[in-house]
């Protein structure tokens, strides 16, 4: 407002003081009206950002219930973990396995003499470096070298340029071809050079000095670079070389799983039993230890437990917020905010709704133990859990995780489907479907021809891998069946398959076929032989019919048939095909499906149910959203408070025209009243003369 400077000097009224307790009155209520709705507004905005950041939290406590691979997950134990450990991934076996473990994989281990100085110079060249297995006679001396030509650093050649111990180790370490070299320090006798190879039977040490190129011009002799050549049993064909001795040989790993022998050549084991790897510690021949693979139980109990946690400290604040106490007439902030109802609302539905499956035992969070009280907030009976885990894991998944995935196409079979993905039905569309390499036999003409006598022979290859020549025992198919054709043609199929998936040389390969007969006509009918795999690898030949097999059946000598790879998109996005197993790709890369047969073309899309989390946390990222409830809540708040900004100016404007209003008519009235006062004091001076002159005449 604006300064009083000189009012009331006519009237001798402080008229400075009461123009501005005219002018504060006048504003008083209005501001004070407005400072409570800004501070309310104010409270709302920080209690929504309080409610906004408290559903974040929580929706971080479900992250990983969303997932379906965290009810994949598996542990493994030992019996013995002195001896080994494991750890088992998703996809492992439940199921318990006898392991013994004889004998640990180690590196070969080779030292040079003693030098009494480490940098000094010893010798340059060119050491070259080769990997293999070396033979061992009774007393454990070398007997002979094989090369590893798998190694790809086999045969490797180092150039030494400095020359010293501490040169040579630097170089082959820098090299990094596996072999570890280190100066060890072994008292009054100086320094020994040590070179260490990776574990394994296979990754022995043979070291050589190349010829032409020691210092000393002698790569035979134990001086210059050669101090560090090894080479027992001559390979270089140089002349053997053990300037340097062997004080660890090298060996693989031996282990008895399931009465198995297994021989590996390093102690970390991935790839014996599926998506199971063991740790080996320690060598225990003759003690046999268990290994326990099953679900990580504990984990997802881990997980729900912090679910309830969260869940709870979020509605403590919602209630913290919104509550009211009527003894003493004191609420929250939120109290009756159609926002936070609403928020609470939609979440409790998502957390009393189940799953739409009547034959379900788990489909409810009641159902696992997690029970919603009086006050919203959850009881958690852990036990429940853990029997629901036990009695059946597939459904406590596809309650909080989802993932249920089914397909009404006859020729699919739903293998897997990606973690998180959403609700809904993927299509897929082949543009060729796998097959498999198969044979059709020529139609025959049907009945006693089924009943077998003297020897019935034939021979095939299945997968690129031959049978022995298969003998097919008498049997009476058609008297035994009735004399029905049909049944005898069946029956027989089965003997056959049997007898073709019992050869030797398929067991051994992991081949097999599938033999069907093939009714025609009540008198006709012909055989079909598949082979079991699909894709380019597939492929079913008859190479010998020696007997009355091919005259009576027509299983005669063919042509190789070939299968092919499949190929087609899942959900849009191209698919990879091995065999008959189809994997997706980009966002669909956890689709994996089998697909056996069918029409090229758009085929019955995979469903996939969404779990509760997923749901809840879709419901979540919509109050959470840019263009949420809370956002759109709080744009309102602001709204409202730029509004008391705006209110407050027109105030302040207001209250300048009332002060300019009061000083002007304050003004005149002390312009006036000073006339006044300059009016009566001429009046009393005039009246004062005139009673002096009176005085004077008498």
């Amino acid at each position: 407002m604006a300064s009083i400077s000189s009012l009331g000097v006519g009237s001798g009224i402080d008229i400075q003081s009461l123009v501005t307790g005219l002018v504060e009155a006048e504003g008083s209520a209005k501001s004070l009206r407005l400072n409570r709705k800004d501070a309310q507004f104010q409270a709302k905005l920080s209690a929504l950002s309080a409610v906004k950041s408290a559903l974040s939290d929580f929706q971080d406590t479900f992250s990983a219930l969303k997932l379906t691979s965290t009810f994949s997950s598996y542990t493994a134990s030992s019996t013995s973990t002195a001896t080994f450990t494991a750890t088992a991934s998703s996809g492992a076996v439940l199921a318990d396995y006898d392991v013994e473990v004889t004998q640990l994989a180690q590196s070969q281990k080779i030292s040079s003499a003693a030098i009494a100085d480490k940098s000094s110079l010893v010798g340059t060249g060119t050491l070259v470096f080769k990997f293999g297995t070396y033979t061992y006679d009774g007393a454990g001396a070398e007997t002979g070298f094989t090369e590893d030509a798998t190694n790809t650093n086999s045969g490797t050649e180092i150039a030494i340029t400095g020359g010293s111990m501490e040169d040579i180790r630097d170089a082959i370490n820098n090299a990094d071809i596996g072999v570890t070299a280190s100066i060890i320090n072994v008292g009054t006798s100086g320094y020994k050079l040590t070179f260490s190879s990776e574990t394994g039977e296979a990754s022995a040490l043979n070291v050589t000095v190349k010829a032409g190129t020691d210092s000393d011009g002698n790569e035979q002799d134990a001086s210059g670079l050669s101090n560090f050549a090894y080479d027992p049993t001559n390979d270089s064909g140089a002349g053997a070389v053990t300037s340097m001795s062997y004080t660890q040989a090298a060996q693989d790993a031996m282990m008895v799983i399931e009465g198995l022998t297994v021989q590996k050549s390093s102690n970390t084991v991935s790839d014996v039993i599926e998506n199971v790897t063991l740790n080996l510690k320690a060598a225990d021949a003759g003690n046999t230890h268990s290994l326990s693979v099953g679900r990580n139980t504990s984990a997802i109990g881990e997980a729900v437990q912090g679910f309830v946690d969260g869940y709870n400290n979020l509605m403590a604040l919602l209630n913290e917020t919104t509550f009211y106490d009527s003894e003493n007439g004191a609420s929250g902030i939120l109290i009756g905010d159609p926002t936070v109802r609403g928020i609470i609302s939609q979440v409790r539905n998502v957390i009393n709704s189940t799953v739409d499956d009547p034959t379900a035992t788990y489909n409810s969070f009641a159902s696992i133990g997690i029970l919603t009280t009086r006050d919203g907030t959850f009881e958690y009976d852990a036990s429940k859990l853990t029997a629901a885990l036990s009695s059946n894991p597939d459904e406590v998944q596809f309650l909080l995780a989802g993932g249920s995935a089914s397909t009404r196409d006859p020729d699919i079979e739903v293998v897997s489907v990606t973690n998180n993905i959403g609700e809904g039905i993927y299509g897929v569309n082949l543009t060729q479907v796998p097959t498999q390499g198969a044979y059709t036999a020529a139609a025959f003409n049907t009945g006693a021809i089924f009943d077998l006598a003297g020897v019935h022979s034939f021979q095939l290859d299945v997968d690129g891998i031959s049978t022995n020549l298969l003998t097919l025992a008498n049997s009476n198919y058609f008297t035994d069946n009735g004399n029905n054709a049909t049944l005898a043609g069946q029956a027989m199929a089965v003997d056959l398959q049997n007898l073709v998936n019992s050869d030797a040389n398929l067991v051994a390969a992991g081949a097999s076929v599938n033999v069907n007969f093939i009714a025609d006509s009540p008198t006709t009918g012909h055989f079909e032989i598949a082979s079991n795999k699909y894709g380019n690898s597939s492929s079913l030949q008859i190479t010998t019919s020696a007997t009355g097999l091919s005259t009576n059946f027509n299983i005669n000598v063919a042509a190789a048939s070939s299968g092919q790879n499949g190929a087609g998109t899942i959900g849009g996005l191209a698919a990879s095909f091995d065999g008959e197993v189809m994997t997706g790709s980009g966002l669909y890369a956890g689709f994996v499906l089998k697909v056996t047969g069918g029409a090229v073309g758009e085929r019955l899309g995979i469903s996939v149910t969404e779990g509760q989390m997923n749901k809840l946390n879709s419901l979540i990222n919509s109050f959470l959203d840019s263009d949420g409830l809370i956002d759109s809540k709080t744009d309102g708040i602001n709204a409202s408070l730029d509004d008391i900004s705006k209110q407050r100016e027109d105030l302040a404007i207001r209250l300048e025209s009332l002060e300019s209003r009061l000083i002007k008519q304050f003004s005149a009235m002390d312009s006036l009243v000073a006339q006044l006062n300059s009016t009566s004091s001429f009046l009393s001076n005039q009246l004062d003369s005139l009673s002096s002159l009176a005085n004077r005449n008498k």
